[in-house]
């Protein structure tokens, strides 16, 4: 049996790891548009910002390949793929015929169009082991930096230059709150106010109309000076290579519960599908490590034969900036008019619960030092839950220990 795997994040690898498992004698591949091993993608910020080393990033040791016995093709593209003869051509001009195929191939960053961008002398964007090189290049204690986007990379990116240059660091976001997907505005305000004493400049409800080389216009009419720019407004699933094989897209590849795209025989994980919101019941991207690992599971154990359904698993997400936790679960900002909205604000801490017919619907809390833990700890508690009871509600709603 043939495996192919465009894609060596996340999703590619944990299936490569179930196909090897499940079939000592396989072949698999494993096509990778980057020049490194498999590596840790939430962690590159933290490598520009310098808080960890680049040996803290490898996600596989330097043997996997070789000991999983799988054939690797760094910096190799995936160009097309021929679903009727069964082969995937690529960019060196090698054609590798497969049985099985896995789609992995991620998302790309979404750049809006800004006038004289190509005049910058040192745009970025930030989503592979690449951009933070280049970007950590780029960066000394002097450096005027410009991030557009206050998304979770946004704001990674923003402490981390920080930590290099004494000037303060500027965020423009077109929505009028920071994590505008998970916060809502109680909570920004608090995040935002502590961002803020650390030096981060915020622009919200604004945007980049023009760049002229190293100087941003802002709609509102301000001029940013940036030698470092970077945009991180979010991401789109990179669906090309499937294009080429006619598979049905709906922003992303569209799966059914056993990662099975439209063509037979043809599987797809991680960022570049579109599932279904768990709380919404909507098709969705979720864009989580934890989920492309997972989905990278259930992908692998169909290709190899055994029938298994994915069902996702609610997590608690908890991302800090300066000390300052943001923790979340489901539809952490849902604004449903059948909700019950419970809410508990302190100077610093913030809780909010949303509950439908005794269902959790989300929930989120701004938390920091040592309560964060706690908070984390209740809400993976509340997930496992059938309903919710007053004493659980109270408990969640609480300011922890």
């Amino acid at each position: 049996m043939q495996y192919v795997i465009i894609g060596n994040s996340a999703a590619g690898v944990s299936a490569a790891e179930v196909l090897r498992k499940a079939d000592a004698e396989c072949d698999i591949t494993i096509v990778s548009e980057e020049e490194y091993r498999v590596y840790n993608r939430p962690l590159i910020a933290r490598y520009m910002g310098g808080e960890i080393a680049e040996e803290k990033l490898w996600y596989r040791p330097d043997r996997f390949y070789e000991d999983k016995r799988i054939h690797l093709y760094k910096d190799t593209q995936a160009v097309r793929i021929d679903p009727k003869e069964k082969y995937i051509f690529l960019s060196n001009d090698d054609r590798l015929p497969y049985d099985r195929l896995l789609l992995a191939t991620g998302a790309q960053p979404f750049v809006p169009p800004m006038e004289g961008l190509e005049s910058h002398p040192n745009f970025h964007t930030f989503l592979e082991l690449k951009d933070a090189k280049l970007v950590k290049e780029s960066v000394s204690e002097e450096t005027e930096a410009a991030i557009l986007g206050a998304g979770l990379i946004g704001l990674e990116v923003a402490e981390e230059l920080r930590h290099y240059t004494k000037q303060a660091v500027h965020v423009v976001e077109l929505a009028p709150r920071l994590l505008p997907t998970i916060c809502n505005t109680a909570a920004s305000e608090i995040l935002k106010q502590a961002m803020e004493a650390e030096g981060v400049v915020f622009h919200l409800e604004n945007t980049v109309t023009r760049v002229e080389g190293s100087r941003l216009h802002l709609k509102d009419g301000t001029v940013l000076p940036s030698k470092v720019f970077i945009a991180a407004v979010g991401i789109r699933a990179n669906v090309k290579l499937a294009q080429t094989a006619e598979i049905e897209i709906n922003r992303g590849i569209v799966v059914n519960s056993r990662m099975e795209t439209s063509a037979s025989d043809i599987y797809a994980a991680g960022d570049v599908i579109t599932t279904v919101d768990p709380v919404t019941g909507k098709p969705a991207a979720i864009s989580l490590w934890s989920a492309a690992y997972a989905q990278g599971q259930c992908a692998g154990k169909n290709m190899a034969g055994q029938s298994t359904d994915y069902s996702p698993v609610p997590m608690v997400n908890d991302i800090a900036f300066f000390g300052v936790h943001v923790i979340s679960a489901l539809a952490s900002n849902i604004e449903d008019p059948e909700a019950r909205i419970y809410e508990q604000r302190w100077d610093d801490e913030y809780r909010r619960v949303a509950v439908k017919e005794g269902r959790l619907l989300g929930l989120l809390a701004i938390s920091s030092g040592e309560k964060a833990s706690g908070v984390t700890k209740k809400f993976r508690k509340a997930l496992s839950e059938k309903s919710i009871s007053q004493e659980l509600l109270d408990d969640l709603l609480a300011v922890g220990e």
